[in-house]
């Protein structure tokens, strides 16, 4: 059972083979009633804000209760998430192989996500690292990332962040606001930016042009989109985005849209009949 698609449309992966995973919430996780009436056996999920009660969802303690198992990706657990690295997915996915009892995929699948991280440390290797800064900007709002998975994600693209952990204003939360004068300051020379739909990413391209005119990433038009949900932790998005990234931040231009038609859920939610 799949929460959370925001829309679109399931990946052919999860919907060959004749599995048809039922859909059970759209634009934000379920609720705690829709829930626990589904009477899951395991709930997977991104970080532990799926897991909030004053936002309306089921604790993993209410979980347990009703006899459910959970799992909170290793980036995204609430004492991790600053520190996080992109390649906390291969605990994740050890985990994962122990709990569905599939260990031997799961290795497989470990090795194909460090092969990933491996190739984009070599196309960086002896390139001039290129200075980054990742954004997600909501009407004038401008958040910059400074710390955790996004964070991380940057450094395996062989990128500097111009945004750092031992900055203050990231020393107690991965992402904080800052002020444009700040990031004309900074200067970057490439731009990340989390979109949540084709309509977000148009208007956040327009809201740089227009706002941040002078930043050299604007200016050579050096602007990356890449979807919110592969910067989710935990998700197999984490290293798809790494590749692309690095291929910008060693000077190697490109204008190609970085949207992909893949969809990541949180949390996820495993049942079988329990007669």
């Amino acid at each position: 059972m799949l929460p959370q698609t925001n829309g679109k449309e399931l990946p052919e992966s999860l919907t060959s083979q004749g599995h048809n995973p039922q859909v059970i919430s759209e634009d934000a996780p379920p609720s705690r009633e829709d829930l626990l009436k589904l009477n899951p056996d395991l709930v997977l999920s991104p970080t532990t804000y799926e897991f909030t009660a004053e936002q309306g969802y089921a604790t993993q303690d209410q979980l347990k209760e009703a006899g459910a198992a959970s799992y909170v990706a290793e980036a995204g657990c609430f004492n991790n998430r600053s520190t996080a690295k992109v390649s906390d997915l291969l605990t994740d996915i050890e985990a994962y192989g122990k709990i569905l009892g599939k260990e031997d995929e799961a290795k497989k699948l470990s090795e194909q996500a460090q092969a990933q991280l491996d190739e984009a440390k070599k196309r960086s290797e002896g390139k001039e690292k290129q200075t980054l800064a990742q954004l997600y900007i909501e009407g004038d709002t401008l958040t910059a990332i400074g710390a955790g998975v996004e964070h991380s994600m940057a450094e395996a693209a062989g990128a500097q962040n111009v945004f750092n952990p031992e900055d203050s204003g990231f020393k107690d939360f991965f992402a904080a606001e800052v002020s444009r004068e700040e990031l004309l300051k900074k200067n970057p020379d490439v731009i990340v930016f989390t979109t949540t739909s084709e309509e977000h990413e148009k208007t956040t391209r327009e809201w740089l042009k227009k706002n941040l005119s002078g930043v050299k990433a604007v200016q050579d038009d050096r602007l990356v989109a890449i979807p919110s949900s592969d910067t989710l932790p935990g998700t197999w998005g984490n290293l798809d985005t790494v590749p692309p990234s690095a291929r910008r931040c060693t000077r190697i231009a490109s204008s190609r849209n970085l949207h992909s038609p893949r969809v990541h859920f949180n949390p996820l939610v495993f049942t079988e009949n329990r007669g």
